[in-house]
């Protein structure tokens, strides 16, 4: 297709990406398809980013998908991918990169509401990692398209769900 040809760049550059998810992915294989040499780093030990809490919701799984296939493009244009690695200011001063590509996406809100704290209490993006402590009397609070999907899987487990916005 015209237009989607990677350019080569006209100077090769070390190039830091901090964040794994599929704006890091994506961005680290584009550099790295363009002649750069791109280190990615991840603070977790799998990468994915965000898409990781889709795995949970069985309409979303292709979401979940796309960050395997954004991994499995960007190892194969020869990104070096180190996972367990935080970047920091010191980690950036080592690697001494030309260019440092912050992806490191963002943090749910939550409100410092009492009991938001609980152990009954599960944020979405980690459903995944907890769904063990979620029960058949659910509530969702937060009415933003997270909050609507999560309620759409766990009422189709068949939880009563209430949502609040």
């Amino acid at each position: 297709m015209e237009g989607s040809e990677v350019q080569p760049a006209p100077v090769k550059k070390k190039v830091l990406v901090a964040g794994s998810g599929p704006g890091g992915l994506y961005v680290a294989y584009t550099a790295t398809k363009r002649g750069h040499q791109v280190i990615l780093c991840e603070k977790e030990a799998e990468l994915g980013g965000i898409l990781k809490s889709e795995q949970a919701l069985p309409f979303k799984r292709e979401m979940y998908e796309l960050s395997n296939t954004y991994a499995l493009f960007a190892r194969n244009a020869g990104v070096e991918i180190r996972t367990s690695v935080e970047v920091t200011p010191e980690y950036v001063e080592k690697e001494s990169p030309d260019a440092l590509i912050v992806a490191v996406g963002s943090q749910p809100l939550v409100p410092p509401i009492k009991g938001l704290d609980g152990d009954n209490v599960v944020i979405v993006n980690n459903y995944y990692l907890e769904k063990e402590k979620v029960t058949d009397q659910v509530v969702v609070f937060g009415g933003g398209l997270a909050g609507c999907e999560c309620a759409i899987h766990l009422g189709q487990e068949g939880k009563q769900v209430h949502l609040v916005e």
